[in-house]
């Protein structure tokens, strides 16, 4: 609950990997109490654990989120690029079934945009 963490107790969230599902419920967490909006939420995130890289699906999710609690079109929109040529602090790769079998140089990247 939310008074541990005020009273300044640490939460463990973690996942196999700590890339995309915990990273997920993290920036969920960051965008409804702490940051004005899910980009701020995440541009926190990426200073203190550069790995994080919330999947497509969860991307979309974060987005609907921020926009459904913050009453907002968003901070931050999905954009797909048919290109491997991305810079990789913005780029989330999809996975290979994610990408349905596609030669690894014809592959779709979704970059987050700021909005605004």
């Amino acid at each position: 609950s939310r008074a541990i963490i005020e009273d300044g107790s640490r939460v463990l969230v973690h996942c196999v990997a700590g890339v995309s599902r915990s990273a997920s419920i993290v920036l969920a967490y960051l965008t409804k109490y702490h940051c004005r909006s899910l980009r701020d939420a995440y541009h926190l995130m990426k200073m203190k654990r550069p790995l994080v890289r919330p999947n497509l699906g969860f991307w979309r999710q974060l987005i609907a989120f921020e926009q459904n609690i913050k009453e907002t079109p968003g901070s931050v929109r999905l954009v797909t690029r048919s290109t491997t040529i991305v810079p990789p602090t913005k780029s989330v790769p999809l996975t290979r079934a994610e990408a349905g079998g596609i030669p690894e140089n014809r592959r779709e990247f979704a970059v987050l945009e700021p909005l605004g």
